[in-house]
């Protein structure tokens, strides 16, 4: 799923251990891998700070913001989805002019 709202919206149901609000089953009932959140050009904020948390990476060291941005012009760049490789390197980008800024 790549929409920042839906994207948002799966994250809190997860929080909140209620996935069936959104979907009638789970998907191991069928078979098949849980939702992937894809980033690109429909992504938002909720998104990128999701992959964020998933790399491991604090959203308060970076500006979630500028990422996306970045992620959406590199996205529509390759019309594409990004890969999270493409996204490390965004981050890693990022985090580097933080440091600057913070030095």
């Amino acid at each position: 799923m790549e929409a920042g709202i839906i994207a948002g919206w799966w994250t809190r149901l997860g929080k909140l251990n209620k996935p069936l609000i959104m979907f009638p089953y789970t998907w191991d009932l069928i078979g098949q891998k849980s939702v992937e959140i894809l980033l690109g050009k429909k992504s938002g904020r909720d998104s990128i700070i999701r992959k964020l948390r998933e790399m491991g990476v604090n959203p308060s060291t970076v500006d979630p913001d500028k990422i996306l941005e970045e992620v959406k012009e590199e996205s529509i760049k390759r019309k594409a989805p990004i890969s999270d490789e493409i996204f490390k390197e965004i981050v890693e980008k990022h985090k580097n002019k933080m440091d600057r800024i913070m030095k």
